[in-house]
């Protein structure tokens, strides 16, 4: 995040530094050109006024109506062709300002018209300038594989090269074309080209707005268009892709550093209570509640039953005596189960005994050989029993 932040900063601080270092260049290149047309154009004003004897009223009046004349000096600029050609610097978002609508109609309608146009011509530039790009790296790979390349898979720098070749040689000869038509010179050509296919248009250089070539000549009027649909296309698809690969770097060191917290947080050391990660940050964790172990190494029972009374006795000493046994201790105080639904094997032998003595008292006869038995009833009776059996038998 603070990597994030001192980038952010960093493009601030670049554009406006790029901002002031292009005000100071234009300012020393254009501002005496621009002091010496101005009086040149001032003297000419005065000299024209003292010549026909006009006020500043009636000079601006004039001045204002040669200006209005100028979109009309082409042609008709709203025939069909004409049209067609302003609806295509509108969606492009060009805007040389050459035509206007001047009717209140005609104004909705380009409102209107501008606000579903742009999004989707914007949307055909994107689509097509991807089937532009796939093109291109099918035709790069069958080429490297003709030519044997060890890694035939075409890279960003490798696309940005070739689409950016495609676009220099649409404004090399856009420009000798249009040198030709217009009677420019060829560096005011490629200078159109440029800030057309930039989507800046300034409007100083326009084609189209001399000897009525809208009317006249439509092979060069629908040169133009497709020239602005097709020159677009491909300088912007170009340009997206150094965007987006700069944008992926941004997107690279994210996943990185998301990557390496991950690695932090897996590689924590952990300690009883507390948890400190990586980055040397302490986080308490809740202390977890003493627990019994009664798990009895004895195969016996008793040991069961030892261990219980003992934790019982514990149980009772500790300070309060009134204090509640908590949820996740009052299970270790419990009776263990082989109490619970069996009795013990002390139990059952003493009353294997107490049953034994009581018949024992109630007999009225008995022989010599069974009163042993009174005497001889111990663990082993059962061996004993069987052994006076044999012997009443002989």
């Amino acid at each position: 995040m603070k990597r994030q932040n001192i980038r952010t900063l960093s493009l601030v601080v670049i554009t406006l530094t790029y901002l002031i270092i292009g005000a100071a260049v234009f300012d020393h290149f254009e501002s005496t050109n621009e002091a010496h047309i101005n009086d040149k154009l001032k003297k000419n004003i005065s000299r024209f006024k003292l010549k026909y004897k006009m006020n500043d009223t009636e000079f601006n009046r004039l001045w204002n109506k040669m200006l209005d004349k100028k979109p009309y000096s082409a042609g008709n600029q709203w025939k069909f062709v004409g049209s067609l050609y302003f609806c295509t610097v509108v969606v492009t978002l060009i805007g040389y300002g050459h035509s206007t609508p001047r009717t209140l109609s005609g104004k909705i309608f380009c409102i209107f018209y501008t606000l579903f146009g742009i999004p989707i011509f914007l949307i055909m530039f994107q689509s097509v300038g991807e089937r532009l790009n796939s093109f291109i790296i099918f035709s790069l790979t069958r080429l490297k594989k003709r030519m044997r390349f060890k890694n035939p898979k075409v890279g960003m720098f490798e696309l940005i090269t070739v689409e950016g070749c495609f676009s220099m040689t649409i404004i090399i000869i856009a420009s000798y074309i249009f040198m030709h038509n217009e009677g420019w010179t060829y560096f005011d050509a490629i200078y159109y080209c440029f800030i057309t296919l930039t989507t800046i248009g300034f409007g100083d250089y326009v084609p189209l707005q001399q000897n009525n070539f809208l009317s006249n000549n439509l092979a060069y009027a629908s040169f133009t268009i497709l020239f602005i649909l097709i020159g677009l296309t491909t300088l912007a698809s170009s340009m997206n892709l150094l965007v987006l690969r700069l944008a992926t770097i941004n997107a690279e060191e994210q996943v990185q550093e998301r990557m390496e917290q991950a690695e932090a947080k897996r590689n924590a050391v952990h300690l009883e209570g507390d948890v400190i990660s990586g980055n040397s940050r302490l986080f308490a964790q809740p202390e977890q509640p003493e627990q019994f172990d009664t798990i009895s190494v004895c195969s016996c029972a008793c040991m069961d039953y030892k261990l219980f009374h003992k934790k019982r006795k514990k149980s009772r000493k500790l300070e309060g005596g009134a204090r509640p046994i908590e949820a996740k201790e009052r299970k270790y105080f419990t009776m263990p189960a082989i109490f619970q639904h069996k009795q013990s094997p002390v139990k059952r032998i003493f009353n294997r005994k107490t049953n034994n003595n009581n018949n024992n008292k109630h007999m009225s006869f008995v022989s010599h050989n069974d009163i042993e038995l009174k005497y001889t009833l111990t663990d082993n009776s059962h061996s004993i029993m069987d052994n006076n059996h044999k012997r009443n038998s002989i």
